[in-house]
């Protein structure tokens, strides 16, 4: 199996600062994890791993999504082990089983400390982030559909009570939800690209901030997810506590990471620093990283329109970004790539005029929203949330004035 260069662990650590002083991961443990895949070695230190196998659970020390609950006589059960039950989903009496309510830990507070779990336990103070319906609950029921929070009832051997929205236990906030979704933990994946060749592609106009558009046949690219956030899906990502894997050895602790390696095709994009940073200046933004704010808007002004364009799902592209060189990557998420990209470069060397022309177009939104919205910015290939997005950088570089 081939490995990635040093070179692209080198950008990958930097990634990974970037994104800790963005807050988009804690900065300490990314300077951490940083160092680490700069120096190796050390009693905190950070190793990538390759899954094999993934293994679902219902429940585990963290969580118990176990339990559910009967549409028709409203009963509970745990279906853990109860294979018959878990094919059919269907009651004893002939209703459908969904899902039991769940309690979910939510930070109170803006980008409140990580989490730290290690093989599948919490090795810190807090208590689980994610809770299932009381254990002891014989029945839970919604008495008025309308409002099925405010109106939800559990039945226990003792009595019978509303179930609170929210409650605290220890240090956390728990907030109800009707049943598990995935929109509860959102992983977090930092990527860096190296490429060793590229061809310079003829656009139709210039772009301000824009020094030049390449294709690339062999993009190197390694993705790792740090960790993930996890609160309420109604909730805004700087309330969900960021979760970190560790692995206890003897010489000292390790942070887990999980990565894909592959070498596939992209287009490479070339940033104007001085003018980037100079439409920043004009801005003057209030985060403590205006550049990477910026460089991650131009990103998405090229990976945005893939999937319309090409025809393609969201899900068949994605993005890498290099802050250190300023330039940024869109690319085939497939080994050798699918056709996607490929596809927008003709044979002399043009980029497809239709996708460049929407590129531009990224700088207006049809919802006018202020910043970045699912209308403009925000795609789906996104593993980093579509965070700090903002397309006043784009007006500010005067991309509507042509």
């Amino acid at each position: 199996m081939s490995r990635p260069s040093r070179e692209l662990l080198c950008r990958l650590a930097d990634e990974i600062e970037q994104a800790g002083a963005s807050n988009l991961i804690p900065s300490n443990d990314a300077n951490a994890i940083a160092n680490s895949l700069r120096r190796g070695g050390g009693r905190v230190s950070a190793r990538i791993y390759v899954p094999e196998v993934v293994v679902s659970k219902l429940d585990n020390s963290l969580q118990n999504f176990g339990y559910f609950r009967c549409n028709k006589c409203y009963e509970t059960t745990n279906l853990t082990g109860y294979t018959t039950y878990l094919r059919s989903l269907k009651c004893h009496c002939g209703g459908s089983l969904v899902p039991a309510p769940i309690w979910v830990m939510t930070a109170t507070q803006d980008l409140a400390p990580p989490l730290y779990i290690e093989g599948g336990r919490c090795t810190t103070t807090f208590t689980l982030p994610i809770v299932a319906v009381h254990p002891r609950a014989q029945k839970v029921f919604v008495s008025d559909r309308a409002r099925p929070l405010q109106s939800m009832e559990v039945t226990t051997p003792s009595k019978s009570e509303a179930i609170r929205i929210g409650h605290r236990q220890g240090s956390n906030t728990y907030l109800v939800d009707i049943s598990p979704t995935e929109a509860i933990t959102k992983p977090i994946s930092i990527t860096a690209f190296n490429t060793s060749s590229q061809i310079p592609l003829e656009v139709p106009t210039a772009l301000p901030g824009i020094k030049g558009v390449f294709f690339s046949e062999k993009l190197e690219v390694l993705q790792v997810t740090v960790g993930f956030r996890v609160g309420h899906p109604n909730t805004s990502y700087k309330y969900r506590r960021f979760v970190f894997e560790l692995k206890r050895e003897e010489g000292g602790t390790v942070y887990k990471l999980y990565g894909r390696y592959l070498t596939t095709k992209g287009i490479v994009v070339e940033v104007d620093k001085n003018s980037v940073l100079d439409a920043c200046k004009m801005l003057k933004f209030a985060d403590e990283n205006p550049a990477f704010t910026a460089l991650h808007t131009i990103s998405h002004c090229f990976l945005a329109p893939l999937p319309r364009i090409t025809g393609l799902e969201g899900g068949d592209f994605a993005e890498a970004l290099s802050s250190k060189n300023w330039m940024i990557a869109v690319y085939d998420n497939c080994p050798g790539g699918v056709g996607g990209v490929e596809g927008l470069v003709s044979s002399e060397g043009k980029l497809n005029p239709n996708y460049y022309f929407a590129v531009r177009e990224q700088v207006n939104c049809s919802l006018a929203c202020y910043r970045a919205c699912k209308a403009c910015l925000f795609s789906d290939s996104c593993f980093m949330l579509n965070w700090r997005l903002d397309r006043r950088v784009l007006r500010a570089l005067r991309w509507g004035v042509f």
